[in-house]
């Protein structure tokens, strides 16, 4: 992590990815000019800069350290400082290479440079060092990106200021690079305090008074006394700042609000105005303004990152990993489709084994015909098997490996069956009915009692379905009445209130009397003064 010791800022730090961050003065001219401008678009190329936007982690120095608890709306929790520290992965898509040499990377609020010597290492800095709000990447030629990051780097005599304010707190700082090391020296710093945001309710006063509610109380007044004092202490700092502001490299502005941009920007004689190519929004979450604040704020802005592209862009690898699994989705859809293909190749088969045994049924059934008795089995003509058999046609002759009887279960002819049953029960002698395969006879007992059976099951079924209707009904009725006690009791609370709260004016009204009785001590005490006063 950075560090700063007696108003000097360190010029390197080191990353958990295993990248390494230097301040851009830190590093050879020599090294920076042997960067390639082959361009590749990985993004949206054009990030929008200022507060809220995503950062690296690993390069704060150790000891900055947010001192207050927050106390606007626009700091963060301290719960989330630790988040401050993360990676924020970049919103990148892949695309084609143009050149073979190093490239430049533009992706949105990061720029990354490669080296034609070793393509899988980049440098990357933030798009705001290099480029203003207004510019777009993709009118900015790839040598002019490399030739904008020089003038940078031989800027070592200019110096570099960075301006906080939020909350009623301000910091600003000016830097300026060590000839050696790439160190920034702190040459001038100030900060600013002023209560101008209530307790507990949170948000400035200016912006609880541009809403048109502008409160008369005591602390409301003396907010509003501190929002111009602030605002005036600031502004006479910018103006005697002039120097420094207008030989800056880059003015990083840290001002969320309409509020605090005025305070910066919106005055006569302000020798910086924010669109200014030298002035930048910080383009990443900020704390509470310190001055150890702009020094972390310093060093996030100037340092350039340098590790490998998987560990400069580890979305890289989620897309590789997010690829291999649609990758495998394909596959799996690929075999599953086979799966089918073949699950309905089968059945295509089995349907035309089936089809062709049944037309070779057919045909055999045309070259023999089935005996009269069979016939009527497989029909399932209950008249026409009892006729057969009281003409003496035997059950027990098989065709086509079935007897009669087993023709008629085979096609589900119940009635036919129960034909063959009776025909049983009447002659039992008449025929080998084992052989006939029938199972036993059927009587008109046997019949009463399973016609009875049937009854009583289906009169069973109709009570039930009366009774479950008659239950319905009972409970569509309670929950009717419970829904109508339920509103009842609704608008009784309501008609409660309502008379709760007539009562509570009439009983805080005061009555015509206490009013008089009221004037007239008024008109005593102001009598007793005067009276006082002339003595």
């Amino acid at each position: 992590m950075a560090a700063h010791t007696a108003g000097v800022a360190s010029s390197s730090a080191a990353s958990a990815r295993g990248t390494t961050f230097k301040s851009i003065y830190a590093y050879p001219e020599s090294l920076l000019q042997g960067l390639g401008v082959s361009v590749r678009e990985l993004g949206s190329g054009q990030g929008k800069e200022g507060d809220g936007e995503e950062h690296r982690e690993g390069i704060e120095p150790d000891d900055v350290e947010d001192e207050h608890p927050d106390e606007d709306g626009d700091e963060r929790d301290d719960g989330e400082e630790e988040e401050e520290e993360e990676v924020l992965l970049q919103r990148m898509r892949s695309g084609e290479e143009e050149e073979a040499i190093g490239f430049v990377v533009k992706s949105g609020n990061r720029i990354v440079f490669t080296k034609p010597d070793t393509p899988d290492s980049g440098l990357a800095v933030w798009r705001s060092l290099l480029f203003s709000s207004r510019e777009r990447t993709e009118d900015v030629p790839p040598a002019e990106v490399v030739e904008r990051l020089l003038h940078i780097r031989r800027s070592v005599d200019k110096v570099w200021v960075v301006l906080l304010a939020s909350g009623g707190h301000f910091a600003g700082t000016v830097f300026k690079p060590q000839a050696k090391g790439g160190a920034m020296t702190v040459v001038a710093k100030r900060t600013f305090h002023r209560y101008v945001v209530r307790a507990k309710a949170g948000g400035r006063q200016a912006a609880q008074d541009a809403t048109g509610k502008m409160p008369k109380s005591a602390g409301s007044s003396l907010r509003r006394y501190n929002e111009l004092a602030l605002q005036q202490e600031i502004r006479d700092l910018l103006v005697s700042w002039t120097s420094y502001l207008h030989e800056a490299t880059r003015v990083w502005v840290y001002a969320p609000g309409s509020t605090n941009s005025k305070t910066l920007f919106g005055f006569e004689g302000a020798p910086i105005r924010h669109n200014d190519h030298s002035v930048r929004r910080v383009p990443f979450p900020v704390r509470r303004p310190t001055v150890k604040e702009t020094q972390r704020v310093m060093f996030h802005c100037s340092a350039i990152e340098e590790g490998a592209m998987t560990a400069l862009f580890p979305e890289a690898d989620i897309e590789r990993k997010k690829e291999k699994e649609r990758q495998q989705m394909v596959e799996e859809a690929a075999k599953r489709k086979e799966q089918e293909e073949e699950a309905r190749r089968r059945h295509r088969e089995e349907m035309e084994r089936k089809e062709e045994e049944l037309r070779a049924f057919q045909a055999q059934l045309a070259a023999e015909p089935a005996p009269p008795l069979a016939a009527a089995a497989m029909a399932g003509d209950g008249d026409a098997i009892r006729t057969l058999l009281s003409e003496g046609n035997d059950p027990s002759q098989p065709w086509k490996g079935k007897v009669p009887y087993l023709w008629a279960a085979h096609n589900g002819h119940k009635h036919a069956t129960d034909e063959f049953r009776r025909w049983m029960a009447k002659f039992p002698d008449m025929y080998d009915w084992k052989a006939a395969c029938v199972p036993s006879p059927l009587t008109d007992e046997m019949e009463e009692r399973q016609a009875a059976k049937a009854a009583e099951k289906k009169a069973k079924q109709r009570a039930r379905q009366k009774e479950l209707k008659k239950l319905r009904k009972e409970q569509d009725k309670e929950e009717a009445l419970r829904k109508e006690a339920e509103e009842a009791r609704k608008r009784e609370e309501e008609e409660a209130r309502k008379r709760k709260a007539k009562l509570g004016k009439a009983a805080n009204k005061k009555t015509d009397r206490e009013l008089r009785a009221e004037a007239a001590e008024r008109r005593l005490k102001a009598m007793q003064v005067g009276s006082e006063a002339f003595c």
